[in-house]
């Protein structure tokens, strides 16, 4: 009874470890820099991907204040007559399954923000988002931004570009394996508790 009483606590620490409170581990964001883009572009950033696509402007993803948070920008240009839309993904795809929560922040008024999972759009609780994942399942934090048209009366003048920002915080999801580290320390724990307990037969 007394060892299965002093196991809970590196059991309970080691579920503990199943959700990461940031963009490390499983989910890191890589070295800390900006990522800039132009249209078509993408790249791995880190364990994520991230896509581009505009018919005009630009977009980057800043990993500076990673594990904490990343924020992801969007710039459409205006033209003569017309306003040009750019659209960043960023991406993950999951290898195990369990719950997924963040936290978001909008920076400018000049676009949109949503999120989808397998393309379907999750609904946010206020600046929260919270979800169920399954193995296999793809995450998509989708941001753009339009920029304005140009008129003068009847000719058309260059318009204004527009920009978007999002910052993604208090991000967890399912861990499937914790680190080396970590597992290490859980069973230092249990063979003290373990220890502990023979002692106290004796």
């Amino acid at each position: 009874m007394n060892v299965c009483r002093l196991l809970w606590v590196p059991v309970f620490l080691l579920s503990a470890l199943a959700l990461r409170a940031d963009f490390s581990g499983d989910y890191s964001l890589g070295a800390a820099q900006t990522y800039n883009f132009v249209t078509g572009g993408s790249t791995g950033i880190g364990s994520w991907g991230a896509v581009f696509t505009t018919t005009g402007g630009s977009g980057s993803v800043n990993t500076s204040s990673a594990p904490g948070s990343v924020t992801l920008s969007a710039t459409g240009n205006g033209g003569m007559g017309v306003g040009f839309m750019s659209t960043l993904a960023m991406t993950y795809t999951f290898t195990t399954s369990g719950p997924v929560a963040f936290s978001y922040s909008v920076g400018n008024a000049g676009g949109s923000f949503n999120v989808q999972l397998d393309s379907v759009t999750q609904t946010a609780s206020g600046l929260n988002y919270a979800f169920s994942v399954s193995s296999g399942q793809v995450l998509s934090l989708n941001l753009s931004a339009m920029g304005s048209m140009g008129f003068l009366g009847m000719f058309p003048t260059p318009g204004f570009p527009a920009t978007q920002t999002v910052t993604l915080t208090n991000f967890s999801g399912p861990s499937a394996i914790p680190e080396p580290s970590s597992v290490a320390f859980l069973a230092g724990l249990g063979a003290l508790g373990l220890g502990l307990t023979r002692r106290r037969r004796v």
